[in-house]
């Protein structure tokens, strides 16, 4: 949610056609095949707006928190980003990193999006998962891997 555009707040417009049965389909702005149970690949319109408000929220906030030097009052932040993620500091063309001296599993995927624990044996998201719960897909077993040859 971190890059909403200025047009987010008018995505409650696109909803307006649901009123009407015909258009039920109107409520989404993407409707794909779900296969994580906690991370939806639909993208419902309710979901676009409340998404641009709460980013207009917190942007009002930091801005009266900068305005007020308060900043320095937050604690540090540990924050995680996948690899996928390009996520940056706002303007910024050069990535930002700190050396923590801790060492990550290289046989443990992160699903940093999914802020709930999960036990060793769920059938979704754990790396030993319990037989009697086999859905299809293990995303926990998964092992990403980067190519050697380049």
């Amino acid at each position: 949610m971190i890059g909403i555009t200025r047009f987010a707040r008018f995505a409650g417009l696109l909803g307006v056609p649901v009123l009407f049965p015909a258009f039920a389909k109107a409520a989404w702005l993407s409707v794909l095949p779900e296969f994580n149970p906690f991370k939806y690949n639909s993208f419902p319109v309710n979901a676009a707006l409340q998404s641009s408000l709460l980013a207009r929220s917190l942007q009002q906030q930091l801005t009266r928190t900068t305005r007020d030097d308060r900043l320095v009052d937050l604690p540090p932040i540990l924050t995680f980003q996948s690899v996928v993620d390009f996520t940056t500091e706002a303007g910024a063309v050069t990535e930002q990193s700190r050396a923590w001296g801790l060492v990550y599993p290289s046989d443990l995927f992160s699903l940093s999006h999914v802020a709930v624990p999960f036990p060793m044996s769920d059938g979704v998201y754990e790396m030993e998962p319990d037989p009697s719960e086999h859905f299809g897909v293990n995303l926990g077993a998964m092992a990403a891997r980067e190519s050697a040859a380049r």
